[in-house]
C-alpha cells in the first residue's frame, strides 16, 4: 500500500501547475490529468479499505481479549489452589525431614549418656520456635536426686542460651530388644508442660525408627487446666506441696511416727501430697512398698498420681504384675472417689464418676436381688 501511494503521488507531482486551457485531454508532456485523478481515487479507496481490514482486526482481537479477562480469576483461583497446595506438601516434607534429622542429632547424642544406675541409655533433641537445635543425653549418679534425663539437659542446655519457646522435642533410647517406647518419666511429663504445649516425639531403637506423637499436655492433662491460673509455672516451685526442695526427695522413714503420717494423709488434699505422701500410700495403703523406688524415681506427687493411667503404671513406673497393677488401680480410683466427696469432681473426672456410680448402683442391684431371693426361697 506504501508503494501504491508514493507511485500515485509521483504521477500527480508530475502534472504542471498551468495546465493547457484549450480543453484538451494531455499535456505538453503527454500525461493524461483524468488518468492521475483517477489512478489516484482507486489507491485511496485501496487504503480505506485496508484500513477498515485492520480496525476490523483489531476489534476481533480485543473482544477475545475481553473474554480472556473474564476467564482470568478462575485460572488465578486455580493457581492460588495449586499454591497452597505445593506449599502444604513441600510444608510436610519440610517437617518431616526435620524430625528425621532431629531423630539422627537424637541418636548420635545419646553416645554420650552415663547411665551408672540404669544402663539404659538415652538420647534427646530440642527444637526452639527460633529454629534452634538443642541436644540432651540421660546423666545418671550415685544419688538418685542427681540424675538428670535426656529432656531435661536439652531443655536447660537451650535455657542457658536464652530460649524459652519450644516447637519440638525428640527422644529415643539404646534399648532394641523391647517394643516398648522411651515415654518421659512422670516428673519428665511435668517439667516438660511447663514450657507450653509442644510436640514430643519418641522413638523406638529399631531399623524403620518406630514412632508415636505426643504434645506435652497430652501426657500430662492437668498441667493444661493449671496453665489457665498459673501462666509461669515453671519460675514457681516446682513441687504441688513441698515447701522446701529437700521435702521431694525425703524418705518416709521420717521422725513423725506412721500414725500421724497417716492422720496427714486423711487431712490433706490428694492433689497436695508430696512424694513422701505418695510413699507413704504405697506401704500403709496398698501394701506395695517395693515400688516405692520407682514412685520416687519418677517423682511421682500427689496430683500426679491422680493423673496415673494403666499405661503409665505399666511403662513409666514399671507395674506388670497383674495383681499389683490391680491393687494400685483400685487404691487410685479410692484416692479419685475421695477428691470428689470432699471437694467436688472436676469436668473432665465427671465422665469417671458416672461410671463408678453405674458400677455401685449395679453392684446395690445385684445385692438387693440375691436378698430377695434368699427371702422367697
Amino acid at each position: 500500500l506504501d508503494a501504491e501511494a508514493l507511485r500515485v503521488l509521483k504521477r500527480i507531482k508530475s502534472i504542471p501547475p498551468n495546465p493547457l486551457r484549450n480543453n484538451a485531454k494531455h499535456n505538453k508532456k503527454g500525461i493524461f490529468v483524468d488518468q492521475a485523478l483517477a489512478e489516484g481515487n482507486t489507491a485511496l479507496g485501496n487504503l480505506k479499505m485496508e484500513q477498515d481490514a485492520i480496525d476490523e482486526s483489531t476489534l476481533m482481537i480485543a473482544q477475545k481479549m475481553s473474554s480472556t479477562v473474564g476467564m482470568r480469576p478462575k485460572l488465578r483461583e486455580n493457581e492460588q489452589h495449586s499454591e497452597k497446595l505445593a506449599q502444604l506438601k513441600s510444608f510436610a516434607k519440610d517437617q518431616a525431614a526435620k524430625i528425621d534429622d532431629l531423630i539422627d542429632l537424637a541418636v548420635e547424642s545419646l553416645n554420650n549418656a552415663s547411665p551408672v544406675l540404669t544402663g539404659i541409655r538415652y538420647g534427646a533433641a530440642l527444637l526452639t520456635r527460633g529454629g534452634y537445635v538443642f541436644t540432651g543425653c540421660n546423666i545418671e549418679s550415685n544419688e538418685t536426686a542427681l540424675n538428670t534425663s535426656a529432656e531435661k539437659m536439652a531443655i536447660l542446655k537451650a535455657l542457658s542460651a536464652g530460649k524459652t519457646e519450644f516447637d519440638c522435642i525428640v527422644l529415643t533410647w539404646d534399648q532394641s530388644e523391647t517394643d516398648r517406647f522411651p515415654l518421659p518419666s512422670g516428673a519428665s511429663r511435668q517439667y516438660l508442660a511447663e514450657f507450653g504445649d509442644f510436640d514430643v516425639v519418641v522413638v523406638k531403637c529399631d531399623p524403620v525408627r518406630s514412632r508415636k506423637e505426643f504434645t506435652t499436655y497430652e501426657l500430662l492433662p492437668h498441667i493444661a487446666q493449671m496453665g489457665n491460673s498459673q501462666p509461669n509455672i515453671h519460675v514457681k516451685n516446682r513441687s504441688h506441696s513441698c515447701k522446701s526442695p529437700k521435702n521431694r526427695n525425703e524418705s518416709p522413714a521420717t521422725n513423725t511416727s506412721r500414725n500421724e503420717m497417716r492422720h496427714v494423709l486423711d487431712k490433706t488434699t490428694v492433689r497436695d501430697w508430696g512424694v513422701r505422701h505418695v510413699l507413704l500410700w504405697l506401704d500403709e495403703i496398698c501394701d506395695l512398698p517395693s515400688y516405692q523406688h520407682n514412685f520416687q524415681e519418677s517423682s511421682v506427687n500427689g496430683a500426679m498420681l491422680l493423673q496415673l493411667t494403666t499405661q503409665d503404671l505399666e511403662e513409666i513406673i514399671g507395674v506388670y504384675h497383674p495383681l499389683h497393677l490391680s491393687k494400685l488401680q483400685r487404691g487410685i480410683a479410692k484416692l479419685k472417689k475421695r477428691e470428689v466427696v470432699e471437694y467436688g469432681a472436676e469436668t473432665n473426672e465427671m465422665g469417671d464418676l458416672v461410671d463408678s456410680l453405674k458400677k455401685n448402683e449395679i453392684v446395690l442391684v445385684a445385692r438387693l436381688k440375691d436378698a430377695f431371693d434368699q427371702i422367697d426361697k
